[in-house]
């Protein structure tokens, strides 16, 4: 039950039929589509339904109090009293990349914030962040620990690589940030992949061809699923996904699944015959950590003096035992960076002979 659909569009083909027929846990509703809300709940009770607003504009102010109170405005004017149907809604969708500065990151979590406070006042549920495929470090993530600790979902795009690989720093990166968190013992809030595909279209546009799917056949789209759903199941912590997307135009025309909506049901509600283990907060299970992956090492490591609030995989990689990727070295250069500031407040502070 882990694969639903965001629809795009009040206008895709038979959209409600398609949810009714898949019967996902969950799925997403931008703009028009929202309108569907209703018929959508009626033939499936139980789903949750997230709703989408497409903001032009998604500039947030650096300072806190000002970041705060867009938040409020951002889910004033979502028309959630219009949508009764609709029980979570996203706020800004890929705002933030690994180029964002702390300050922006820091007023996204402000923001975030006096999103999911004021939707709480609603009644209803914050998705917040949505953060595109590939973005966000491990330390950047640290920075939304405020917002993290109340929010209901965290939402990241896991789409492949360009290649069209599946593989851990694009499709999986959420996974890195829980993992984090839980050996900090900090809350995360359950995980949903509001958007997942391939990467295909945004690489090779051209190649785009209404006889296939983003370039692809539909049956090589159905495997890259395949395996977005096998990462689902393989973490109690992620709610499900919505696919990008029943239809949707311009230049994100080749993502739709429409032309080939019968095939692509037909595979959701195979995939959606998997038994699925019920979603729960990660802070508060259990989890095979790198410290039970790795018993012998990490005894060696505390014994050594190692500190178990600082991150076992740095220890890791200098031992060889696992390879550093170009996102640990970009966490590396971010310590750095911090430890060199502190240094030089410590260099301000010391009088001068």
């Amino acid at each position: 039950m882990k694969s639903g659909v965001g629809i795009y569009s009040a206008s895709a083909t038979r959209p409600v039929e398609f949810v009714q027929q898949t019967n996902p846990r969950l799925v997403l509703l931008s703009d028009t589509a929202l309108e569907l809300a209703p018929a959508i709940r009626a033939v499936c009770p139980d789903i949750l339904i997230i709703g989408r607003r497409w903001f032009q504009y998604q500039h947030i102010p650096t300072n806190p109090a000002a970041a705060y109170q867009l938040g409020v405005e951002v889910a004033n004017g979502l028309g959630v009293a219009a949508n009764p149907a609709v029980g979570v809604w996203m706020s800004f969708v890929e705002y933030l990349t690994n180029n964002s500065s702390t300050a922006e990151w820091e007023a996204a979590c402000q923001f975030e914030l006096g999103f999911t406070h004021q939707l709480h006042r609603f009644g209803k549920q914050s998705a917040v962040l949505n953060i595109a495929v590939g973005n966000g470090t491990i330390n950047q993530l640290r920075l939304m620990r405020a917002a993290l600790a109340e929010a209901d979902f965290l939402c990241y795009h896991a789409y492949t690589t360009p290649d069209g690989t599946v593989d851990l720093w694009h499709t999986e990166r959420f996974s890195l940030w829980v993992g984090d968190y839980r050996l900090k013992g900090w809350r995360m809030p359950p995980i949903i992949l509001t958007e997942t595909g391939p990467y295909w279209p945004w690489k090779h546009p051209e190649q785009y061809h209404p006889d296939s799917f983003l370039g692809l056949t539909y049956l090589q789209v159905c495997g890259i699923y395949s395996q977005i759903h096998d990462i689902m199941m393989s973490h109690d912590y992620v709610v499900g996904s919505t696919a990008f997307c029943l239809h949707v135009y311009g230049q994100w025309d080749g993502f739709r699944l429409d032309e080939f909506r019968q095939q692509f049901a037909d595979h959701f509600t195979n995939l959606n015959l998997s038994p699925t283990l019920p979603y729960c907060d990660s802070s508060k299970e259990d989890v095979l950590m790198l410290k039970d992956q790795f018993p012998n090492h990490f005894t060696e490591w505390v014994q050594n003096g190692g500190d178990q609030e600082e991150p076992f995989r740095s220890y890791l990689m200098a031992i060889g035992v696992l390879p550093v990727t170009r996102a640990d070295l970009d966490d590396m250069v971010d310590n750095m960076k911090s430890h060199i500031q502190e240094l030089a407040q410590i260099a301000l502070s010391i009088p001068k002979l």
